[in-house]
């Protein structure tokens, strides 16, 4: 106990069995500015009030030896024992109980658990209430005198204060009770309480107030009144003139304690639904209670775990003995570790944290946290394992660690710093490391980038490294390290802060990795793409060029750029083994072997037979090379030190050999400049492949073109020396048959009539093909073509044809295109023509011509849209055909009726094909036997420049 003396602070007397109870309230009050003694029984209190005369006593109402109810009828049998406020801390809000406190003599009393602001607002209240009320006392004698200065009092103090006569009329109300009554003074002065407050009769307003008059006794309780929908906590004192009170709004107070309650019962409900496992054992090792999660964890139920001794769960007897000693020894655990049974006959591992309820020096029971790290210790072997090998490749690492002080200088310089730099440790720590071992030049370009990029002026020296380390951001960059021996390699820098627990930093950590051997396969990828893209460009110019000499040399002379060789060539071989040297790229000062037959006697067939194969020889250096000295010979005449042979071949054979030469010093060939080579040889082979169909396609052109002129010749043999006999034939047969017809017998009116007739359809059939090979020979140029009036004139020529077969011919509006006008007429005409021939015998024949615009995907042409094409429908009500015989249909001389039923020679269609042809059109047609047929011809609108003639 504290036995300094006490001046002129408020002091407080805290009497508590419970330590942490009792230090709790002394650090409460000593936040409120007051002095404050404790101690921790009834005896100890008697004592301590005697001696410092506090002025309130906190003050626990169950404790050993003398408890507080006893405790508080002492300190009250004091001279003037009643004049200092005593507060009842205590569990027990049962009426008996407080009544016991009360007739104890205690001012007021607050339960447990405690809020630290209605403590803090108690005290205050009791401290100015036992101010006030020894203010009144000493100003009994001279009431009148100093009534001005009470009631100064009574209005300057937060609580509400009213007094009652004993007729229940108010006849002193302060300034707080109007604000907490809602009612002035000038309302209630004179007023029977009861009269203005009705609400109140019945009330527990009501029996406090008349048992403090009848009984002469100090009142205190708490109440709600519904009409001001408010809490008050109410002190009343009676005299024989009436009675005082003393009240105070606690609807803060209320609403702090519901949530108090709330907590209380969510932290009831955590405790059973906590994700950790709880449970309480008592002194005898025996289980009292434990929450879902515990048992969850070992799979018991709740009576199966519940009333068994703890040690039945443990899987080392050695450790529930060690946990429990220590328990009563009072000492608190933190993650202890021990294993636990579970009902399947697992193990599970655990972390233990428990200390124990002690009451009146008794152990309670325990209160255990048991959280599962079976999964953690798992880890954490398995983290052993692996930071054992982190140490271990950390050790053998070839990286360089460094770190400085926040300003920049090297406090630590580990051994692969040493080994990479030159530098030992000692030479090192204590320096500045721009320095030491950078690069002055880049230290300068870094800070001119950081200063642009940051905004602010970032000089050339250690912020460099550290500016993104010290705003949070760990950076990464390429730096040139320089050795003691001046020697420069390139690493990756990698700077982080490092920070103390108050996360302020204390300096700076720098991995270093040599990266040397990075930059060389970046260098030699480099070379790699450079590699591919000449391929990819070698290649391009193959396929683009139809001229083959260009190609080959283009190509040796790419690759004796790229590979840097002294000569490059492209040797055609010939059976014998023997060949020409068809190009090549030399080196100035090296012999040239363009145009020059080579023959190698070493070069035998079983030479020939490898590189039919795919063989690729590759020789770096042909002096110690094992090849026969003939062959030797031959490239040392040439001045060959190296070479590289790739085959070419065209279409799966063996052309000739794509050829590398060294001449200044032996090489070594990569197998990616092999590769190379091989690639291009290929292209080299595509490059023959498709000169070879181009002179197969030129050919083929040249055939056509005699062909055609063929063609033309038996079209002017068929104008001219094939009509001329036929109409002689046709003219003789006319005369003959006018002369001397009657003459002629039955037989022979029949033959005459046959051979006119042969000779008719000899001369349609001539007239047909002319007409066929004019399509293309005497075509006309593209015009804009109206189709209406095509029709027209179709139309008109076949008007004795619809008369005769009693047809009818329905026309809808055409388009206008660009065309051959002559060849729309002949199309027109035969489609139409055949339309009315083909007809049924006893039904006239209905052809009927419409067309329909589409735009260029081909899709009808909606409002605003452009057409580009259009289709043209012939459709009839005829004979009709099966849809299998659509292609034979549109060949020359091809029938599906006899002669006797349809007239025709089977060109018409052809025709039709033909000229829909060369106007870059389609014709195609449906149609089903009794059906009718429905032909389609598609146009476009529009001619492209160059598409006027065949």
């Amino acid at each position: 106990m504290d036995n300094a003396p006490i001046l002129d602070a408020t002091t407080i007397l805290v009497v508590d069995d419970d330590k942490l109870m009792r230090q709790h309230m002394r650090r409460v009050m000593e936040q409120a500015g007051y002095q404050v003694v404790e101690v921790q029984n009834g005896e100890q209190a008697i004592a301590a009030y005697t001696q410092f005369r506090p002025s309130l006593v906190l003050l626990d109402a169950v404790m050993p030896v003398m408890d507080g109810f006893a405790c508080c009828r002492h300190l009250r049998s004091f001279p003037n024992g009643d004049s200092v406020p005593i507060l009842i801390v205590t569990r027990l809000d049962d009426a008996e109980s407080l009544q016991l406190a009360f007739d104890a003599g205690a001012t007021d009393f607050i339960t447990k658990p405690i809020n630290d602001i209605v403590l803090r607002q108690r005290v205050r209240h009791l401290l100015q209430a036992s101010r006030t009320m020894a203010e009144l006392r000493a100003s009994t004698d001279a009431a009148q005198a100093s009534r001005q200065q009470v009631t100064n009092i009574l209005e300057s103090i937060s609580d509400g204060f009213f007094t009652l006569d004993n007729e229940w009329r108010f006849t002193y109300i302060n300034q707080h009770a109007q604000v907490f009554l809602q009612k002035t003074r000038a309302e209630l002065i004179g007023k029977s309480i009861w009269d203005e407050f009705p609400e109140a009769v019945g009330s527990t307003f009501d029996q406090e107030y008349r048992q403090a008059r009848a009984q002469q006794i100090a009142v205190a309780f708490e109440e709600f009144y519904p009409p001001l929908n408010t809490w008050f906590a109410v002190h009343a004192y009676p005299s024989q003139d009436g009675i005082s009170v003393y009240f105070q709004n606690i609807n803060e107070r209320k609403r702090l304690e519901a949530i108090a309650r709330t907590r209380e019962r969510e932290l009831a409900d955590f405790l059973e639904n906590a994700s950790v496992g709880i449970h309480w054992v008592g002194a005898d090792g025996i289980i009292v209670w434990a929450n879902q999660a515990e048992l969850n964890l070992l799979g018991y139920t709740r009576e199966e775990y519940i009333g068994q001794h703890i040690a039945k769960f443990h899987a080392d007897r050695e450790v529930i003995d060690d946990i429990l000693q220590r328990l009563n020894a009072g000492e608190t655990l933190c993650d202890y570790e021990a294993r636990l049974l579970c009902k399947d006959g697992s193990i599970r591992d655990v972390s233990i944290g428990s200390n124990v309820f002690w009451k009146d020096k008794q152990f309670i029971h325990t209160r255990c946290f048991t959280r599962d790290i079976t999964d953690r210790k798992r880890m954490e072997n398995q983290l052993q394992q692996t930071m054992q090998l982190q140490q271990a490749v950390l050790n053998s690492a070839n990286y360089t660690i460094i770190s400085t002080t926040t300003d920049g200088t090297i406090l630590t310089f580990n051994a692969a710093a040493e080994k990479l730099l030159g530098y030992s440790a000692s030479e090192i720590v204590g320096k500045t490391t721009p320095v030491i071992i950078h690069d002055r030049e880049e230290v300068v370009s870094r800070a001119r980038e950081l200063t642009q990029e940051l905004g602010v002026t970032i000089e050339p020296g250690f912020e460099v490294f550290v500016a993104k380390a010290r705003r949070g951001e760990p950076t990464e960059q390429e730096w040139t390290y320089i050795r003691k021996d001046g020697s420069r390699f390139p690493v990756l820098l990698s700077i982080s802060a490092m920070y103390d627990a108050n996360g302020k930093i204390t300096g700076f950590l720098g991995i270093g990795s040599d990266i040397t051997e990075r930059k060389r396969a970046e260098a030699e990828l480099q070379r790699q793409n450079l590699r591919s893209q000449l391929f990819a460009e070698i290649t391009l110019k193959i396929r683009q060029s139809l001229q083959l000499e260009s190609i080959l040399q283009t190509t040796v002379n790419e690759i004796q750029k790229f590979l840097r060789a002294d000569r490059v060539i492209i040797f055609r071989l010939w059976l014998d083994g023997s060949g020409n040297v068809v190009r090549e790229a030399v080196v100035n000062g090296y012999p040239a072997i363009l145009g020059q037959h080579i023959y190698d006697p070493c070069f035998e067939e079983e030479y020939i037979q490898k590189y039919r194969q795919g063989r690729i020889s590759a020789i770096h250096d042909v002096e110690p090379a094992e090849i026969h000295a003939c062959h030797k010979e031959l490239l040392q005449q040439y001045g060959v030190r190296a070479n590289l042979v790739v085959p070419i071949f065209l279409k799966r054979e063996l052309w000739g050999l794509l050829i590398a030469h060294q001449c200044s010093s032996p090489r070594v060939w990569s197998s990616f400049e092999t590769e190379l080579l091989r690639q291009l040889s290929d292209q080299i082979g595509i490059a023959l492949a498709q000169a070879q169909m181009l002179a197969e396609e030129t050919r083929y052109a040249q055939e056509l073109a005699r062909s055609n002129a063929e063609l033309q010749q038996f079209a002017s043999v068929a104008s001219h020396d094939l009509q001329e006999p036929l109409r002689k034939i046709q003219a003789f047969g006319n005369r003959l048959k006018a002369s001397c017809g009657d003459l002629l017998n039955e037989q022979g009116l029949d033959s005459l009539e046959r051979m006119q007739n042969a000779a008719g359809r000899m001369q349609t059939l001539i007239d047909d093909l002319l007409m066929l090979s004019r399509v293309t020979t005497k075509a006309q140029p593209f015009v804009t073509v109206d189709l209406n009036r095509v029709v027209k004139e179709v139309l008109s020529d076949l008007e004795v044809r619809i008369q005769q077969t009693g047809g009818k011919v329905e026309v809808s509006s055409l388009p206008k295109i660009d065309a051959d006008p002559v060849q729309m007429q002949q199309l027109l005409q035969n489609l139409l023509s055949n339309a009315l021939k083909f007809h049924k015998q006893d039904t006239p024949p209905v052809v009927k011509l419409f067309s329909q615009l589409f735009d260029s995907q081909h899709q009808p042409v909606t409002d605003g849209a452009i057409a580009t094409s259009c289709q043209i429908m012939v459709e009839d009500n005829g004979i009709g055909f099966e849809q299998k015989y659509l292609d034979r249909i549109f060949n020359v001389f091809q029938r599906l009726h006899s002669r006797s039923q349809y007239e025709g020679t089977g060109i018409g269609l052809a025709i039709c094909r033909k000229i829909v042809e060369r106007h870059q059109g389609n014709i195609t047609a449906q149609s089903s036997p009794g059906q009718g047929a429905k032909f389609s011809v598609t146009l476009p609108i529009k001619q492209l420049v160059g598409d006027n003639s065949e």
